[in-house]
């Protein structure tokens, strides 16, 4: 399995480790990071857009790059 070196700002790494609690590994959080941005890519790619549904009644929001 390829191993990888990655530096992030101090935010980022921060944000990682956040993302990382409960059990899940930093790695998983990257692989899952990959495949929805991969997601994300194509749909973009295919003319789409990028809409969470919010719970409860809340307002749709759409995802865009910035």
């Amino acid at each position: 399995m390829p191993r990888l070196t990655v530096t992030f700002e101090k935010t980022a790494a921060d944000r990682l480790e956040r993302l990382a609690q409960g059990g899940r590994s930093k790695s998983d959080v990257i692989r899952e990071a990959l495949a929805l941005e991969e997601v994300f890519q194509r749909a973009i790619a295919e003319g789409s857009t990028v809409v969470i549904r919010g719970a409860n009644g809340q307002p749709e929001r759409e995802i865009v790059r910035a």
